[in-house]
């Protein structure tokens, strides 16, 4: 989003509860701004929130309660040859990362799978490199919630993050 309208609109298409992050570099605590769950998510809080991050381009995340998060790496040679990494599971305080530990510890058929969505992804963004992609799991269910690899002005800016997409 661009402006505090915009802000506005997608706090309340996302429930009320969100993470607001600045556009480039706004992860693990820096460039951030909580909505609505420490408080309301009224009209002041939103514009607050705008505020100060300094009403910056930024993306807003709907807040989930989460199982937990995965990490998975995946490389790409300029020979087009893939390989994808055994998953890291991810340990927050205060929605920050603190550590990561491997083994992950989760399910073999979710470890496989989340490996094949990470090769699959460096491939269709045509990358060549490293892509580190983090998974979100809710119960039974997990969504993608973004990707980290070339600075994002290598990316056109619909490839940069990849967001709420059900696996």
């Amino acid at each position: 989003m661009r402006s505090e309208a915009e802000l506005q609109a997608a706090v309340t298409s996302l429930g009320g509860r969100v993470f607001l992050k600045i556009g480039r570099g706004g992860y693990d605590g820096r460039g951030q701004a909580r909505i609505g769950l420490d408080m309301p998510a009224t009209e002041e809080a939103i514009a607050a929130a705008w505020k100060s991050i300094g009403e910056r381009p930024a993306v807003a995340e709907q807040a989930l309660d989460l199982d937990y998060e995965i990490s998975v790496m995946a490389a790409r040679n300029p020979s087009g040859e893939v390989r994808s990494f055994p998953a890291a599971r991810n340990h927050h305080e205060n929605q920050i990362l603190a550590w990561s530990v491997l083994p992950a510890g989760v399910p073999a058929e979710l470890e496989s799978k989340a490996q094949e969505l990470a090769a699959a992804m460096i491939v269709r963004l045509g990358l060549e490199g490293l892509l580190c992609v983090e998974l979100f799991v809710l119960g039974k269910v997990s969504y993608w919630s973004r990707t980290r690899s070339p600075p994002p002005q290598q990316l056109p800016p619909e490839r940069a993050r990849l967001r709420n997409q059900p696996v």
